[in-house]
């Protein structure tokens, strides 16, 4: 007689067979989903420091920084940073309140500040390249500041309802100068600079000055096994991308952002000066 169909037996194993096939094909395809963003990720740096080396010959070696730049670059735009201002090295655009010492023409646009300063200018057209598509949080993805669009306009609603009116990027720009000293009081202590720095030619160049995001360790964009990596940006244009566990055991990002809810112990210089000093060019 001749049998019909499949019994259940054998059901069951074409499915374990099938599920036993995904087990394995699925990690693969995730890791190769990262390695792809890694690799789009590490392009975007690249941009942005073609970017970098444009805007400062441009401009007699100025680099961007919290206040965009001057008002020689942004009509009658200035802001007079304060040392709490330049530990926000993810700062892309802010509202303009008349409390604040920012006065940008009567039109009160957005500053510019940073990175954004790049895209500001025409250097950078598509400001994607300031968020690489492996960022976790929300805070810090391109899509946050899009809607309502255009990208660098406020309000935000997202800012209005879950933060402030900032447009943040997805990377850590934080550039440093040998020649710029410690404060003399208050924090951070421990070498890291009073502000970051102001022209291209003092640029640190064995220390990177834009790595993927610094936040929480949980909020790093790119996961290597069982650990964690970063791209790293060096002033020569080179892109780094490091896995060096020490990094990422240093009792830094518990001190400066408890896991627990706590008092931090350090601020956001002292954090970036010191991670960017363990990654090697």
């Amino acid at each position: 007689m001749k049998k019909k169909g499949f019994t259940l037996v054998e059901l069951l194993v074409v499915i374990a067979i099938i599920a036993l096939l995904l087990a394995i094909i699925i990690p693969s395809m995730s890791k190769a989903r990262e390695s792809a963003k890694r690799v789009i990720c590490s392009n975007q740096f690249k941009s942005v420091g073609s970017g970098m080396v444009m805007y400062a010959g441009e401009y007699n070696n100025i680099m961007p920084y919290y206040g965009g730049t001057d008002s020689i670059y942004y009509g009658t735009c200035r802001y007079s940073a304060t040392p709490a201002d330049e530990a926000h090295p993810y700062a892309a655009y802010r509202a303009v309140p008349t409390t604040y010492t920012e006065k940008c023409d009567s039109t009160s646009k957005p500053l510019p500040m940073k990175l954004a300063c790049l895209y500001a200018k025409g250097i950078i057209k598509d400001a994607r390249i300031f968020y690489c598509p492996s960022n976790v949080d929300l805070v810090y993805r391109y899509e946050s500041y899009t809607n309502p669009p255009p990208w660098g306009t406020l309000p935000q609603e997202f800012n209005k309802t879950q933060s402030n009116e900032w447009v943040r990027i997805g990377v850590t720009y934080y550039p440093t100068d040998p020649s710029v000293k410690p404060p003399t009081s208050g924090t951070p202590t421990g070498g890291a600079p009073a502000y970051s720095a102001r022209r291209w030619d003092g640029l640190e160049a064995k220390i990177p000055y834009m790595s993927d995001l610094l936040w929480k360790k949980s909020s790093t964009s790119h996961r290597v096994g069982g650990s964690y990596g970063l791209n790293a940006l060096f002033k020569d244009g080179h892109v780094v991308f490091c896995t060096d566990t020490k990094i990422f055991t240093s009792d830094l990002w518990d001190r400066w952002s408890p896991p627990n809810g706590g008092t931090a112990t350090i601020d956001y210089r002292y954090f970036f000066f010191n991670i960017f000093r363990m990654i090697q060019p």
